[in-house]
């Protein structure tokens, strides 16, 4: 059974292509014949990539199921690629015999002189087209129907729309305008499809895996391990955990970089990090391969913290902004955070929760594991602590590579 809301969105889309057709129409019943022609020629490369969207959206889930999220992204861009070979040279066809193929049903000599550059640019969109069809169906057999549709919606009803009405007819621009910004937002919906699924938000699934969102708080609570990607909040939520139940707070990018975000070896962080568990008690803060191998086994409480992509963007974004010029304690000394292109792929590309990563998790810490998904689930954390009589302890302090440190809190900042 398809659900309601593909329902909807369904009928939203042939409103909007009405509305295409209404625009098309305003330039007289010639260019809504071209239009009417273009759509025929097109329609076997359309068929094609439905086909292959549905193959991809079936490959696609069978390999999240299996929990390979690695095999998911494969099959998208593999069908991709296959799409755009398979309906490539249908489109080149039209945008390099646009006469050939139009004459048979053009037979007016202005008509199908007025059809010939639309027609090339329609060609050579033809395979965009069937590409982003594609990523299309791939996004909802990973189950992210909200990407799926929220990318064409918007492209489409706030971008595409008003630009045909203001170069095609505002600015006269005609068809060639019209075919040309359709082109152009399609390219456009691509790229963005193709920079999401480069991520990993979309291996998100609704399914819980294991009980990793009900794991009960265990009694005592002393050592707590905060864990996710950056922008989540991950050293915000230690630092509050640690006032919460009066524990010292380890934030690991301390130990794992010097100057110059220079990387620290495996070895060295191990042997700094293990110095700074002998207390036992705390709530370490950071995901780093090396130290959960010491952190994960004897942790009371694993926390993931699973917040949307944008949220963890802008998140990242604005630490940079505020904390610029500034020292912070989960910060190394002689290290300035820069926001680019790497680390938003870094943010993109890591910190979405998979059943793989939860069956990783489960593995080094069964029965411990807790998913805190947003910040609802943060707070609702927080309200659970809250009655819980915090031990005795002379101070509170924050580790920095290893010593302890007093230190006031401060405002948010994750782990980069």
């Amino acid at each position: 059974m398809v659900p309601a809301r593909d329902h909807a969105q369904q009928s939203l889309l042939q409103v909007a292509l009405i509305g295409v057709f209404a625009v098309v129409a305003q330039l007289g019943a010639a260019s809504a014949a071209i239009i009417s022609v273009l759509l025929t020629l097109t329609a076997v490369p359309s068929q094609c990539g439905t086909a292959l969207g549905v193959a991809a959206a079936t490959l696609v889930g069978q390999a999240l199921g299996r929990g390979d999220a690695r095999e998911a992204r494969a099959w998208g861009w593999r069908t991709t690629a296959v799409t755009v070979a398979l309906t490539a040279p249908m489109g080149l066809a039209l945008a390099l015999a646009p006469e050939t193929l139009l004459g048979p049903f053009l037979r007016d000599p202005a008509t199908l002189a007025t059809a010939i550059l639309p027609a090339r640019i329609v060609g050579f969109g033809v395979a965009v087209n069937s590409a982003a069809v594609v990523m299309g169906f791939a996004y909802r057999g990973a189950g992210a129907t909200k990407i799926a549709a929220a990318v064409p919606f918007v492209s489409l009803w706030l971008v595409q729309l008003p630009l045909m009405a203001w170069i095609g007819l505002t600015l006269h621009a005609g068809l060639v305008g019209i075919v040309g910004v359709q082109t152009g937002v399609v390219t456009a919906d691509v790229l963005v499809l193709a920079l999401l699924w480069a991520g990993a938000a979309w291996t998100r699934v609704e399914i819980e895996a294991g009980s990793a969102s009900l794991a009960a708080l265990p009694a005592p609570l002393r050592r707590i391990a905060v864990l996710g990607g950056a922008g989540a909040g991950k050293s915000t939520l230690a630092r509050r955990l640690g006032e919460a139940l009066d524990l010292p707070v380890i934030h690991l990018d301390l130990i794992a970089y010097g100057p110059g975000w220079t990387r620290r070896a495996g070895e060295a962080l191990q042997a700094d990090l293990a110095r700074s568990l002998e207390g036992g008690a705390r709530v370490a803060d950071g995901t780093y391969g090396e130290a959960s191998a010491l952190t994960l086994p004897l942790a009371d409480l694993v926390l993931w913290l699973d917040q949307p992509v944008w949220l963890r963007l802008f998140r990242a974004w604005r630490k940079t902004r505020v904390h610029r010029g500034r020292a912070r304690p989960d910060r190394p000394d002689g290290c300035e955070e820069q926001f680019g292109w790497g680390y938003a792929r870094m943010v993109l590309s890591f910190g979405a929760w998979s059943p793989g990563l939860a069956a990783q998790l489960e593995a080094e810490a069964p029965g411990r594991v807790r998913r805190l998904r947003g910040d609802a689930a943060v707070s609702h954390l927080l309200r659970e602590l809250a009655p819980r009589n915090a031990p005795a302890s002379n101070s509170r302090s924050e580790v920095r590579g290893g010593d302890k440190r007093t230190r006031s809190p401060t405002k948010e900042a994750a782990s980069p």
